[in-house]
């Protein structure tokens, strides 16, 4: 049997959301060691085996009906010959309990881990912007941080765990306690940005592949509040629609729907209280990621 068709994920880019894991995913994916599936973010690891249905705002990626099973998600590195094939969804690191058992059962037993981590702040705020864009309103920034845990405990997609995925201490936790942390490669958004070269050579080194120079798309899926109405309107019927934002995805090209959201949406900023709050109550998780790192990094702290 040719095992290029019965190869497993070896690679898994885990998150955090809205810390540019699509720009990431589209950088590696031209390394010629490197295949990431398409669709980037199947979301089988996190919801497969799952009895809880997700609820809330945006939740229809994630129905019984449009989850892959086994064998669609298999198919995605069907006969792949790459040496490194990645499923990159972020939900990944939002489901740890049910990813980490899909992990040991479906991946390769020598599955490497990245990490991409942008200041939990602005990770927050991020995820935040993100839902606005897509036309779900579920109430101001700071509202939705004090319904926060009501929305968890109703097992609302990940997107609007705002402060809870943002405590990356908490989340990856149960990933160092289930793979060697030799396996495990943490980056960083604000890095990746201004400094995609050296950040990609990093990562090439950990995978101990060839060290080539990758021209990384740096802005992918960028939030903002909808300018118009219409706008609106129109972005809440697409994401209600998971079938029509695929094909609207596969008939777009990533530039294309970045210059519409640049054109059409437009960025806030949160309220200088909440801020203070939040670097505040997320002080752990910067402290954490920096000792993980031993060193500091600029405008976490």
């Amino acid at each position: 049997m040719n095992q290029t068709k019965t190869r497993k994920p070896n690679l898994l880019l885990i998150g955090a959301p809205r810390c540019a894991s699509s720009a990431l995913a589209a950088a590696i994916n031209h390394h010629p060691s490197i295949h990431v599936c398409d669709p980037k973010e199947p979301h089988f690891l996190a919801m497969d085996g799952s009895s809880q249905a997700v609820s809330g705002l945006g939740a229809e990626s994630f129905s019984k009906k449009n989850r892959m099973d086994r064998g669609q998600w298999s198919s995605l590195f069907c006969s792949k010959s790459e040496r490194f094939l990645v499923d990159a969804s972020v939900s990944t690191i939002s489901y740890p309990d049910t990813a980490i058992t899909n992990i040991r059962k479906y991946c390769d037993p020598d599955v490497k881990i990245i990490a991409i981590l942008r200041n939990p702040v602005e990770r927050a705020f991020s995820s935040y912007m993100y839902c606005v864009s897509r036309g779900w309103d579920a109430g101001t920034f700071e509202q939705s941080l004090e319904q926060e845990s009501e929305r968890i405990d109703n097992n609302w997609q990940h997107l609007w765990f705002f402060r809870y995925l943002s405590e990356y201490e908490n989340r990856l936790k149960p990933f160092y306690a289930a793979f060697p942390d030799t396996n495990i490669h943490l980056m960083i958004t604000e890095e990746f940005s201004t400094e995609p070269g050296k950040v990609l050579l990093d990562l090439f080194q950990f995978l101990d592949i060839d060290e080539i120079d990758i021209n990384a798309y740096e802005r992918c899926n960028s939030g903002g509040a909808p300018k118009t109405r219409i706008v609106r309107e129109l972005s809440t019927l697409v994401n209600q629609r998971p079938v029509l934002r695929n094909r609207l995805k596969r008939l777009t090209s990533q530039h294309f729907r970045d210059s519409i959201r640049f054109r059409y949406f437009a960025k806030t900023d949160m309220a200088l209280e909440t801020r203070a709050d939040l670097k505040d109550s997320l002080c752990g998780a910067s402290d954490w990621v920096q000792n993980q790192l031993g060193r500091e990094l600029r405008g976490w702290s």
